[in-house]
């Protein structure tokens, strides 16, 4: 008898009765794929830890895509299939505005994203009637040209564009300064769906082109800024980092940790800081608290600043002042000392795992700020006759992407 472990995606739709006859278990599994068929021949196996399941018929002619990535669908691709699709996309599904709802029906039997969908807003409801989405969706307005993701706009950007064009932006910033006549001859109409970030001074060219102007999440930043520096997700500066900068509005996609030096001169490099949130040390925070962005989540710490999102062992003392972040498993040893920790210590945000002696534990406590996760000793090893014989038996499949049985 046979076990099935840790499978990304596990398609049994059209497995054979012999084949499920020597399975007994079925587990950590991120995707399994089912038809009636094979849900009566497995009815016997134990299924643990799976991520999602979805059945498709074996008696339709359904075609199954599994897209690890993006992927963007228009009217030749849909039309290009025989018979229907199955979607299953792990990463960002885009629909453009060539694709209807009639085409939709014809062609897709469902979707499954963990992801992003984007589409146009007339074929939206049928879409999202086929669709099983873990992630976000964007919708925008019809008959628009749709730019996914953050764009810049200017001048160059414009002058590709067939005159009184209507644009949608997911996330547009405008930096630099625009000619007046080149938007009048380029531009009919702009939608933003999420979020705009403009330069004071910029404002008054673009917002007659926007539509619903006033209902748009925006970000008009008050400074004589020399434009505007992107960086997409989570980032972390230093000294050199910031330096580099003259006088520029810096905008994160994501959070920001800044690791500085008491004396350097921020303001002199970035004027505006808009972020999700911006994770700094006490010392520096009064120097620059008033060129965070006001909706930016501000978090302090004292000292360095310690972060684990994985698995981390600590075995020495420290000898410096500490903030301690853990969202993975941090193991103290035998090794560290209790007082060292009441003394370097200054705080502990736990939402994962914690283990240390049993003389730790109170300190580790008294410093935690917030703790969502555990703390606890270590576990006791154990030889365990139950974990012994399920080593002995049989794999028949592990470790995969992908397998179809």
């Amino acid at each position: 008898m046979s076990k099935v472990l840790n499978i990304g995606v596990l398609d049994v739709r059209e497995i054979k009765e012999e084949i499920a006859k020597e399975i007994t278990s079925i587990e950590n599994i991120g995707l399994l794929i089912e038809s009636d068929e094979s849900q009566k021949l497995l009815a016997h196996v134990s299924k643990q830890n799976i991520g999602a399941s979805i059945k498709i018929p074996i008696d339709k002619d359904i075609k199954l895509v599994l897209n690890n990535g993006d992927l963007k669908v228009d009217r030749d691709y849909l039309e290009g299939i025989d018979g229907n699709l199955a979607l299953i996309i792990n990463g960002e599904l885009r629909f453009t505005e060539d694709v209807t709802s009639q085409l939709i029906n014809e062609k897709v039997y469902l979707i499954l994203i963990n992801g992003n969908l984007m589409c146009p807003k007339n074929i939206s409801g049928t879409i999202l009637s086929k669709t099983t989405i873990n992630g976000s969706t964007i919708i925008h307005k019809s008959r628009h040209i749709f730019f996914p993701g953050v764009t810049q706009l200017t001048n160059r950007f414009l002058k590709g564009f067939r005159e009184k064009s209507k644009l949608s932006f997911e996330k547009l910033i405008i930096g630099e300064e625009l000619d007046i006549n080149l938007l009048n001859e380029k531009i009919d109409s702009i939608e933003v769906v999420e979020k705009m970030i403009s330069l004071d001074k910029y404002e008054d060219d673009i917002y007659p082109f926007i539509d619903e102007y006033y209902d748009v999440a925006t970000e008009i930043v008050p400074y004589d800024s020399k434009g505007i520096k992107y960086i997409q997700g989570d980032t972390k500066l230093h000294d050199s980092d910031v330096r580099s900068y003259n006088g520029i509005t810096l905008y994160v996609d994501g959070d920001l940790e800044l690791d500085l030096s008491e004396n350097i001169d921020f303001k002199h490099h970035i004027d505006y800081v808009i972020c999700d949130k911006i994770i700094l040390n006490d010392n520096i925070y009064s120097n620059i608290r008033d060129v965070i962005g006001s909706d930016v989540e501000v978090e302090i710490f004292s000292g360095r600043l310690l972060i684990n999102k994985g698995k981390m062992v600590i075995s020495e003392n420290f000898n410096h002042k500490v903030s301690i972040k853990n969202m993975g498993k941090l193991i103290f040893e035998e090794s560290v000392d209790a007082e060292n920790l009441e003394k370097y210590i200054y705080s502990i945000d736990n939402y994962g795992l914690i283990e240390a002696p049993a003389n730790h534990i109170g300190v580790l406590n008294n410093k935690a700020n917030k703790n969502y996760g555990k703390m606890r000793e270590p576990l006791p090893k154990t030889n365990d006759q139950e974990a012994h014989d399920k080593e002995k038996e049989d794999i028949m499949y592990s470790n995969m992407g992908e397998l179809k049985l």
